[in-house]
């Protein structure tokens, strides 16, 4: 079990300092501390904490970011997406917060790699473990709206493809972009409310400003489910674009065939014509018969071409 301490302020590595000693380091605000421990680890010392069975219950089926508020703790659990795949991979744990203390569960090395990244931030005497809590959160979401900004900005890679033509495979990219949307907008929802939730704090556990804080991330949160949710229009209108696209180049091939089809109608009735084999067809009988049907049928084609062309349909 890893345990990190938080105080006042972050304190400097002396230059004497080997690489690993500064791995091993501790936050230290405030006299506040933060565990990091796996479920296992969790079960054999949390036996005094009241509730713990309610967050173990949730641990065995994380599937979203959640919070309860009870009357001396809060706990919840994160189900982070992973950038580069959304849709298939996720990273979760749990956490449980008292007012001295803040506990993480988790059984990988996702939840140290976020306290990790507090080493660089400098915090205040005034910090507890709530605002520490809403530090971490915030870290969860960190630079996630120029992340959103390359989903954009492929979708408007595509846009522009599909001005010259349907673009190879557009179906399955556009289908794949849209479920990692669907993920992240969800996944800012599921913050939004966590957040509100406990900003209500209802077992008067926290500050009014603990409370703003959580106020705060919950405007980030929104803000990040506004920007998925004009990708998501964005990606519909694209898929409208597309079909559209499809419908033209369906309505050109018809217009072809329809053309095609005209060009040759009146060969289609001349051959039909001269097929009944009548006795008293005298052209059957002419020795000029043959080529004068050929000239005709060839100035026939002509003329409907340049007709076709006045038209605008060739």
């Amino acid at each position: 079990m890893q345990t990190y301490e938080v105080r006042k302020h972050i304190q400097q590595c002396s230059k004497e300092n080997s690489k690993e000693n500064i791995k091993e380091k501790e936050l230290d605000v405030s006299g506040c501390r933060i565990r990091i421990m796996n479920r296992e680890e969790f079960l054999e010392e949390s036996t005094g904490l009241p509730h713990r069975h309610t967050l173990v219950r949730y641990m065995e089926n994380l599937q979203y970011c959640r919070a309860e508020l009870y009357g001396n703790c809060i706990l919840g659990t994160f189900l982070i997406p992973e950038r580069k795949n959304p849709w298939e991979k996720r990273y979760g744990f749990a956490f449980y917060m008292t007012e001295q203390e803040l506990i993480l569960i988790d059984d990988g090395e996702f939840a140290k790699a976020h306290v990790d990244r507090m080493r660089e931030l400098v915090f205040d005497e005034s910090e507890n473990v709530a605002s520490v809590l809403v530090c971490l959160m915030e870290s969860l979401i960190r630079e996630d709206s120029i992340f959103l900004q390359q989903y954009e900005k492929q979708l408007t890679e595509i846009e522009t493809l599909l001005l010259d033509g349907v673009p190879e495979n557009f179906y399955a990219t556009i289908l794949q972009l849209r479920k990692e949307v669907m993920v992240l907008h969800g996944y800012y929802v599921q913050l939004e409310n966590m957040s509100d939730l406990i900003e209500t704090n209802t077992n008067k556990m926290l500050t009014e400003n603990e409370c703003q804080g959580f106020h705060y991330f919950a405007d980030r949160c929104g803000r990040l489910h506004d920007q998925t949710e004009n990708l998501r229009e964005y990606i519909l209108q694209i898929r409208e674009m597309y079909q559209s696209r499809l419908d033209l180049e369906q309505n050109r091939a018809m217009n072809a065939l329809t053309v095609i089809t005209a060009i040759f109608m009146p060969l289609t009735l001349i051959a039909g014509w001269y097929g009944m084999n009548f006795t008293q067809m005298p052209e059957l009988a002419w020795q000029y018969g043959y080529p004068l049907v050929i000239i005709i049928s060839v100035l026939i084609v002509v003329a409907e071409i340049h007709y076709f062309k006045k038209k605008k349909l060739l």
